[in-house]
């Protein structure tokens, strides 16, 4: 039996991740302060497991060893990045220390999640891992959330693998049922407020690779168990779909006509995002959900209390 401690576990992906490697009969320990967790969301998709509610900066193992440290702890969600900023960057620098002293401890591997954000806006697509990382525009504070990535990543590597087993997960645009904070329950809860207007910010032609979230926590798992250490890997889908595409399609499941009002991207957004997956598909096979599905079974877990 493996046994994983998660940080960040009441988040959208940390709750789905737990869910699947608890089923797979892993001993689980979740730690999450709830600042921007959900406990509700955790309780449903795991009925059977206990939260530490508490910052993973004060975290004491009681275990003596483990194999895994899922370091998912952070302050997400695009709106958090404008608003949050100093925050965003003060957890940066103490999360990631705490993670590698744990896991050195046990003896555990580190998965440390980060973000295709420190892509920036990529010069080529699909992008892959090795691409120069970039912070466009230092006085955005949206680039707060990239900075802390790339700031975190560089401490994991300055350690080199020597001293810390340890890989680097990159998740790109996960959406799936009971996520709060991202475009598409946004999305769907605008079109069940408002029926016959849509306000949406970005232009129709801006897209991204849309992975549902079982499918992306199956990658991080292989990443996990198989992937190189002191490596980077992205994680997500290679089907990118354009915001027009993606609004026509929730709108069809919802089954209204809005007008569409279309507004200008919060300033420093990406036009246009898709990982390049060549390096996790070596580590096993790979499976999408469709996009039309996986947005039914979203809608799904918004009604009715959208």
């Amino acid at each position: 039996m493996k046994t994983a401690i998660v940080f960040g576990a009441a988040g959208f992906i940390g709750s789905h991740l737990v869910k699947k490697i608890a089923a797979l009969g892993w001993q689980v320990d979740c730690i999450d302060n709830l600042s921007n967790g959900d406990i509700g969301r955790f309780q449903h998709l795991n009925p059977g497991l206990s939260l530490k509610t508490m910052d993973c900066r004060l975290y004491e193992s009681a275990l003596k060893s483990a194999d895994f440290v899922f370091d998912l702890a952070y302050i997400n969600g695009t709106r958090n990045f404008y608003t949050r900023a100093s925050e965003i960057l003060k957890f940066a620098g103490g999360s990631v220390f705490k993670s590698i002293e744990l896991a050195q401890r046990l003896d555990a591997r580190l998965i440390y999640f980060s973000t295709p954000e420190i892509y920036g806006e990529p010069d080529v697509i699909p992008t892959s891992e090795n691409v120069v990382l970039r912070v466009e525009d230092i006085t955005n504070k949206r680039w707060s959330y990239s900075i802390g990535k790339i700031f975190s990543e560089a401490v994991l590597h300055s350690l080199g693998h020597n001293r810390l087993n340890f890989v680097v997960v990159r998740p790109n645009n996960a959406y799936g049922p009971f996520d709060k904070d991202h475009v598409i329950p946004d999305l769907f809860r605008k079109l069940s407020r408002d029926l016959s207007r849509l306000e949406i910010l970005g232009a129709p032609t801006d897209s991204r690779a849309y992975c549902y979230v079982e499918d992306m926590v199956e990658q991080i798992i292989l990443v996990a168990l198989l992937g190189e250490t002191a490596c980077a890997y992205n994680v997500g889908s290679s089907v990118t779909t354009t915001l027009e595409d993606l609004v026509g399609k929730m709108v069809k499941i919802v089954r209204v006509n809005p007008t569409l009002d279309w507004r200008p991207a919060m300033e420093g957004s990406p036009r246009r995002r898709c990982p390049d997956l060549s390096k996790v598909s070596k580590l096993g096979s790979l499976k999408w959900t469709p996009l039309d599905v996986g947005l039914e079974r979203v809608y799904a877990s918004l009604t009715p209390n959208v």
